[in-house]
């Protein structure tokens, strides 16, 4: 990954690689083999590597290799057109800056367990986006509320 960068340009590379890793997920691409990413909404948390979390998780299980991938839901609809929307208007591009910046800008409360139904709440500039998302992440409805 860092083959061919300066020392000074690691932190823009890693940066821009967990994005593209993360986008392709998002899309339903796995970024190891280019399989279909299967999502599933874990409102629990999940056991992933060794480590349980202790929060609501999106898993990425891909069908053609098996590899998994695990994030918090914040993260796994950073990309939806409504959240990316939300944060253009703020000024914000979530391609940009370091990807911490939107993660810890965001709650999650679960409406449902089964099947699980998720509402994550996004927050910049006196104004939040929710939305709602069922269990394969798909999104159901958003709102935007000035706080």
């Amino acid at each position: 990954m860092f083959a061919g960068y300066d020392r000074g340009q690691f932190p823009v590379v890693a940066r821009q690689y967990l994005w593209v890793m993360l986008y392709e997920a998002a899309s339903g691409f796995c970024p190891f083999c280019e399989g279909r990413f299967d999502v599933a909404v874990d409102p629990a948390g999940a056991a992933a590597d060794d480590y349980e979390y202790d929060f609501p998780t999106a898993r990425y299980t891909c069908a053609r290799c098996g590899e998994e991938l695990v994030t918090d839901l914040g993260t796994a609809l950073l990309f939806e057109p409504a959240v990316v929307g939300f944060y253009a208007d703020h000024g914000l591009d979530v391609r940009e800056g370091p990807l911490n910046r939107f993660i810890v800008t965001h709650d999650v409360d679960v409406l449902t367990d089964d099947p699980p139904e998720v509402a994550v709440t996004y927050t910049a500039d006196g104004e939040q986006l929710r939305v709602v998302a069922g269990p394969d992440l798909t999104v159901r409805e958003t709102e935007r509320v000035q706080t």
